[in-house]
């Protein structure tokens, strides 16, 4: 009988790095516990949240705004459409929160790999 080899999760995120197999359909949510000043933001006052993944060439691949649930979470769904954009290599992402009317980066330019 044949063993099979352990692989990673798919997605993850690993020290920042976000980590997903060429042609997975997923859905990923980000919970984002932040402080402003040292002061924690009320979840509730997080109404948006904004997913931005670039290719090596800066060239945007992924753009999406979902609404928070109120929980200073939303979730980003990559359908066979969405996963089709992505091949096997390197990739950056930002995340963006908006609170009211204020627009803030929250992860700039952190690495995205497809394996």
């Amino acid at each position: 009988m044949a063993e099979l080899i352990r692989g990673n999760a798919s997605p993850r995120i690993e020290n920042g790095v976000l980590y997903f197999h060429e042609g997975d359909t997923f859905v990923l949510t980000l919970h984002l516990a932040l402080k402003n000043m040292g002061v924690p933001v009320a979840p509730e006052e997080i109404t948006k949240i904004t997913l931005m993944i670039r290719d090596e060439m800066n060239k945007v691949v992924y753009f999406e705004t979902m609404d928070a649930d109120g929980s200073g979470s939303a979730s980003f769904v990559f359908t066979p459409s969405v996963s089709a954009e992505f091949r096997k290599g390197r990739y950056n992402y930002d995340v963006s929160v908006q609170t009211g009317w204020e627009r803030t980066t929250v992860a700039d330019n952190l690495s995205c790999v497809v394996v």
